[in-house]
C-alpha cells in the first residue's frame, strides 16, 4: 500500500475545507451588503412615494377648497337665474334654462374629477401601507442576516485555517514519505 496515496485524498479534504471557507466567508461579507443595499433602494423609493402622495393630497385639499368655494358661487348664481326665470319671457326663460344645465353639468364634471383622484389617492395610499410594513419586513430580515453573517464568518474562518493547516501539514507530510521511499534501497 502505498501511504502518498492516503495522504493524497486527506491533502483534497483539506483543499475542500479551506476552499469552503473561504466560500463561507465572502458569502458572509457580500450577501448581507447586498441585501443591505436592496433595503435602502426600497426605502428610497418608498420615500419618494411619500412626498409623490403628499404633493397629490394637498393639491386635492387645494381643489376641495376651491371648488367649495365655486360652489357657493354657484348656488347664488343659479338663485339669481332661478328668480330671473320666474320673471322672464319664455325665450329668455329657456336661455336661463339651458344655462342652469351647463352650471350643474360643469359642477358635476369637477365634482367627478375631484372624487376619481380621490379614489386614486386612497388606493395609492393603501400601496404606501404595504410598501411601508415590506421595508419592516426587510429590516427585520436584514437583522438576522447580521446574525447568519457572524456565524458564517467564524465558520468560514475556522474551515479556512483548519483546511490551511491541514492541507500544509498533509503537503509536508506526503512530501517526507516521498523522500524516505526515494532513500529506501
Amino acid at each position: 500500500m502505498d501511504v502518498s496515496s492516503l495522504f493524497s485524498g486527506v491533502d483534497n479534504l483539506f483543499k475542500f475545507l479551506f476552499i469552503g471557507g473561504l466560500v463561507m466567508l465572502l458569502t458572509s461579507m457580500f450577501y448581507p451588503l447586498q441585501k443591505e443595499q436592496e433595503l435602502d433602494i426600497e426605502i428610497n423609493s418608498y420615500n419618494k412615494e411619500v412626498k409623490l402622495l403628499n404633493r397629490e393630497l394637498g393639491e386635492l385639499r387645494l381643489d376641495v377648497s376651491k371648488l367649495n368655494k365655486s360652489s357657493s358661487e354657484i348656488l347664488a348664481e343659479l338663485r339669481t337665474l332661478k328668480q330671473g326665470e320666474r320673471t322672464k319671457s319664455k325665450l329668455k326663460k329657456s336661455s336661463i334654462t339651458k344655462q342652469i344645465k351647463d352650471i350643474k353639468a360643469n359642477f358635476k364634471t369637477n365634482y367627478d374629477s375631484l372624487y376619481k383622484r380621490k379614489q386614486t389617492t386612497e388606493i395609492k395610499e393603501i400601496v404606501l401601507d404595504f410598501n411601508k410594513s415590506k421595508i419592516i419586513l426587510l429590516k427585520k430580515y436584514s437583522d438576522s442576516y447580521g446574525d447568519y453573517t457572524s456565524k458564517l464568518t467564524w465558520w468560514g474562518i475556522a474551515f479556512i485555517v483548519i483546511g490551511l493547516v491541514g492541507w500544509i501539514i498533509s503537503t509536508i507530510t506526503a512530501e517526507l514519505l516521498k523522500i524516505k521511499e526515494l532513500k529506501k534501497p
